[in-house]
């Protein structure tokens, strides 16, 4: 089973008992700073490293001595990329005494001690690899007013930088709205035998008096804030590794939500591969639509079969939401994906809207989303279309896209569903073709990768002139404008006329296609929460 990992964040799901926290136990164990490194301790007072037996725990006779027995010993192997250098660590289950085992994590690939040929980073045999690491686990979220009054402590942290302190407060009001954290002081909660720690800004309550959500993100955010304390004061920073057991737990989904978007933000920032495992639908929703497909930023990998575990390959979001549920799979109408629906202006946008969001595009942002993408024209002018969210909150689900030409009022902008069309100088598309004929035309020297394009179809600047610039109208007005259109589409389709705009215009086509999966993003949010209580469109 290979488990890919993203750049910023990944995201393992999978039903209980599938093998993701052990995962995540073998991953953060090869790594982690030493008591040689010449590096400060985080705020939790630990080494920036983590251990497998603090972790998980090795049932010694079934796990250890039956698996030695049936020469069956599994030995993961983890692949790191180091200054462009290909490394790996195996991880080897081990005696440690003759009732306990554990696992070592030694060289595989090279078997030999680890020298990067660009600055020398050396790493022995059995040596961690030098990546500080945070191990957050669910002792984090242990509740304090469950543990013995004697056991729980709550101190000032004198040492915290004020950097340090204004992350911590913007992290934990960024997912939570209505704290009202200050910057104050930070503060420690903690319980005597356990590794729980949080930290905690100033509130209007006694930082004890906490929920468990919000100690778990003060967990987090000092995980944050000690990575940050690391890149300010330790010159070899090489960016660092958070693991996150559970990392939706105590959250409401919305809190889950802003979550996703803060840990990206800080993982970007902080040079941070944050891996993670979660039970959350709207988590995995999340950083699913996050990845855009594309999955070198954020990625969501679902494990499937608790018997024989494997990794659901190029996994859709209904997939995964379907077998979180466990609903069976291949049978008609059980993960049918609720439609989104696209509105444009009239038929001559809807062509253009066809260009620019193809099929494919179709297909894999509906992937994404969890929706099925199905565009209409309806006839109307853009001011009504734009109107319609606001005259009936179904529209809210539905996505407008309107010509570059629309003033569109601030009011109908909140709902993220409004886009426009790619347009020169904000014109419509019929105007933003004829001036792109016209200047085919008159300035040819400035076109030549068209040109060159319409010559291998036969297509001469007199056949232009003839079949679309022969005309007395006045492209300046809108009815005259589509007129021309209509009496031209043929040439104009058949020429790929507008596929040669797209080619000279590359920006504003990547500018259209990026917010329109904003809004897609967005609108598809509502869409699948009202799928979920039987209402679609």
């Amino acid at each position: 089973m290979l488990i890919p990992i993203a750049d910023c964040i990944t995201l393992i799901a999978g039903h209980n008992g599938i093998g993701k926290s052990t995962i995540l136990g073998l991953i953060s164990n090869t790594s982690g700073l030493t008591h040689q490194t010449p590096a400060p301790r985080s705020y939790f007072e630990r080494l920036f490293q983590a251990n497998l037996s603090e972790i998980i725990f090795i049932d010694y006779d079934n796990e250890f001595l039956s698996a030695k027995e049936d020469e069956s010993i599994p030995r993961p192997i983890v692949t790191y990329l180091i200054e462009g250098q290909k490394f790996q660590k195996r991880c080897g289950l081990t005696d440690r005494s003759n009732t306990s085992a554990r696992i070592v994590p030694r060289n595989f690939s090279p078997s030999k001690d680890f020298i990067s040929s660009k600055s020398g980073i050396k790493i022995g045999s059995a040596s961690k690899v030098p990546l500080p690491t945070i191990y957050l686990g669910l002792t984090r979220i242990l509740p304090i007013g469950e543990a013995e009054e004697k056991t729980v402590f709550n101190e000032l942290i004198k040492t915290i930088h004020d950097d340090d302190k204004a992350l911590i407060v913007d992290f934990i009001n960024g997912v939570v709205a209505g704290l009202g954290a200050k910057t104050d002081k930070v503060t420690s909660n903690r319980i005597r035998g356990t590794s729980k720690f949080s930290s905690h800004p100033t509130y209007t309550y006694d930082p004890k008096c906490v929920s468990v959500g919000q100690d778990s993100l003060g967990s987090i955010a000092a995980a944050l804030a000690s990575f940050q304390m690391l890149k300010r004061e330790w010159a070899d920073y090489p960016g660092g590794l958070l693991v996150i057991d559970e990392l939706d737990s105590g959250l409401h989904p919305h809190a889950i939500r802003r979550l996703a978007d803060k840990l990206q933000a800080a993982a970007t920032k902080l040079d941070l591969q944050i891996i993670a495992t979660t039970h959350s639908p709207a988590l995995i929703e999340s950083i699913y639509a996050n990845s855009n497909g594309k999955a070198t930023k954020t990625r969501v990998t679902y494990l499937m079969d608790t018997a024989a575990p494997y990794a659901l390959e190029a996994p859709g979001l209904l997939d995964i939401i379907g077998d979180m549920e466990l609903l069976p799979p291949g049978m008609s109408g059980t993960s049918k994906a609720p439609n989104l629906r696209i509105y444009l202006e009239d038929d001559e946008a809807k062509q253009i809207f066809d260009l620019l969001i193809t099929g494919p595009i179709k297909r894999s942002l509906g992937k994404n989303h969890g929706v099925s993408i199905k565009a209409f024209s309806l006839g109307i002018g853009c001011d009504s279309l734009a109107n319609l969210s606001s005259v009936d909150p179904r529209f809210q689900e539905s996505l407008f896209v309107l010509d570059a030409d629309a003033d569109i009022k601030p009011k109908h902008l909140k709902h993220g569903n409004i886009v426009k069309l790619p347009g020169a100088d904000k014109k419509s598309p019929e105007r933003t073709l004829f001036a792109f004929i016209k200047a085919l035309v008159e300035q040819r020297d400035n076109h030549p990768g068209t040109w060159g394009k319409l010559k291998s179809i036969n297509v001469t600047s007199d056949q232009i002139q003839m079949h679309l610039l022969d005309w007395q109208g006045d492209v300046s007005k809108r009815t005259e404008a589509k007129k021309w259109w209509r009496d031209r589409v043929k040439y104009l389709n058949s020429w790929g006329i507008f596929k040669l705009w797209m080619a000279e215009n590359p920006n504003a086509v990547d500018a259209f296609r990026t917010d329109f999966e904003k809004a897609v993003k967005a609108t598809s949010k509502r869409v699948r929460r009202l799928a979920k209580l039987g209402i679609t469109s």
